[in-house]
């Protein structure tokens, strides 16, 4: 506990240095809160999918209907991505529906918000889940690292304490599925980074994986950003792309930019997300 509030009181912090005009009473700051802070639901399962908890498969009456798997944040000069599965980038999937192109999406919008400067910082401190290092079918986001490339971004690979000094470089840091937890040091440095205009791109995983403590390693960071990460696997019985409900297909989206020209996702093992 004293280490939360400790992270907290860091970053409370760090928003009173970069805005402290804004911030003279409490009214003023929920005031001025909600002109520097959008949170959007961007996607969801239909109307035939739920948030599974206990592994079984079946829609049980206390698991969620049609829950949310895409959000965006608007975040003082930054951006944030969040989606909850990291599968759907991996090389078997990226050329499957629309996945390639919402990737390619989520990555331009996240880049505009400091100009686009075509600099890409994948993390792979935290013992990521997929590597842009790896052309292995399920674990490599080689693919997607090319795809990227082609489009002219500079994409690199991260594999030391992130720090500002290194951030500050980048237009987006992407993190998938960590199963490292992040230092009170780290999360401070992106909070800074995405208040200075970065895009992060925040990326989960279903809550049976061996990586399944994704949600206790990802919710401290994205805590900062509104955004939680459920313990859940999200399911259809009757749009799934392979023999599965958890292997849903979604197409329920909103109208958002990064949602251009996209149909249809294939998600694959992935959990939900809500509003913190």
């Amino acid at each position: 506990m004293g280490r939360t509030v400790n992270l907290h009181f860091l970053v409370i912090l760090a928003l009173l240095s970069l805005s402290s005009q804004f911030f003279v009473t409490e009214a003023s700051c929920k005031r001025q809160f909600k002109r520097f802070y959008h949170f959007k639901e961007l996607a969801w399962g239909d109307e035939n999918s739920w948030s599974d908890i206990d592994g079984d498969w079946i829609q049980d009456p206390e698991e969620k209907l049609s829950p949310c798997i895409l959000v965006a944040i608007s975040f003082f000069k930054g951006r944030v991505i969040a989606v909850g599965d990291e599968g759907f980038l991996s090389n078997v999937l990226i050329d499957e529906a629309d996945n390639l192109k919402l990737g390619i999406n989520i990555i331009n919008w996240l880049a505009q918000a400091r100009g686009n400067n075509y600099r890409i910082l994948f993390d792979a401190s935290h013992n990521e889940l997929e590597d842009i290092n790896s052309d292995d079918p399920w674990l490599g986001y080689s693919k997607f690292a090319e795809g990227l490339r082609e489009l002219g971004y500079i994409v690199e690979r991260n594999t030391r304490k992130i720090d500002w000094s290194t951030l500050h470089k980048y237009d987006v840091l992407v993190i998938n599925a960590p199963n490292k937890r992040f230092l009170p040091s780290e999360i401070v440095a992106i909070v800074h980074f995405v208040l200075n205009g970065g895009g992060l791109f925040l990326i989960g995983e279903w809550h049976m994986s061996e990586h399944q403590h994704v949600s206790k390693t990802l919710n401290p960071l994205a805590a900062f950003f509104g955004i939680k990460f459920n313990e859940d696997t999200v399911c259809d019985l009757d749009d799934y792309w392979i023999e599965g409900p958890q292997y849903p297909i979604i197409h329920i989206f909103t109208d958002h930019p990064i949602l251009k020209d996209v149909n249809e996702i294939y998600y694959y093992l992935g959990c939900s997300i809500e509003k913190r």
